[in-house]
């Protein structure tokens, strides 16, 4: 019968790992994140002292960088998707073959492309859009790497797609997407819990 007899965090090499001793009958192991496990004698397991100190530096770290890579905290970090529309107007460029997703509907667009052409910064544009069209990121805006007349026929074929418009260059349309919502208080709450863990 395997039973624990501790666990630590560790640092080393920039990173925090999870260091479990397990005895299983008359042998004990290390185990470490990788399931990998070092048959050690029982002596060899860190005392009680040796634990809470690893711990306390470990909290102390969450309280500090506000991070928990390790998950000891039940603390949302992202709120449950939901869905929501996304309004995107496309442009097939004359320069080049790849089409130019110019904006986003409703947002303020900044900078601008070829012929004076807004297009989207790439801080502007959730991840989630980006990866439903394939789209690729370039030094300051996306594009998508086809002909827009795919584009067109890929949309059309999409029940989450709306088209809203097309011209022989251009091409607007609504997608219905999930995304997430981030918890804005994630590291405070973070930071809450490794404090009162400290005591």
């Amino acid at each position: 019968m395997i039973f624990d007899l501790a666990a630590l965090p560790c640092y080393d090499d920039d990173s925090w790992s999870l260091i479990r001793y397990v005895g299983d009958g008359p042998l004990t192991f290390m185990v470490d994140d990788d399931g990998d496990h070092e048959e050690i004698d029982l002596c060899d397991v860190p005392a009680t002292d040796e634990q809470n100190a690893a711990w306390v530096a470990y909290y102390e770290f969450v309280i500090v960088h506000g991070e928990d890579p390790l998950g000891e905290f039940f603390v949302v970090k992202e709120f449950e998707t939901y869905t929501r529309d996304f309004g995107l107007t496309f442009r097939e460029p004359m320069s080049q073959e790849n089409v130019t997703l110019l904006s986003r509907l409703g947002e303020d667009i900044h900078g601008h492309g070829d012929y004076g052409r807004p297009e989207v910064p790439n801080h502007n544009l959730p991840d989630c859009v980006a990866s439903y069209f394939d789209l690729v990121e370039r030094r300051n805006h996306y594009a998508w790497e086809d002909s827009l007349a795919e584009l067109i026929r890929l949309c059309y074929l999409d029940d989450n797609v709306k088209v809203r418009g097309a011209t022989n260059r251009s091409f607007t349309i609504t997608v219905k997407l999930e995304d997430t919502r981030p918890n804005p208080h994630y590291a405070t709450q973070l930071q809450t819990a490794a404090r009162k863990a400290l005591g």
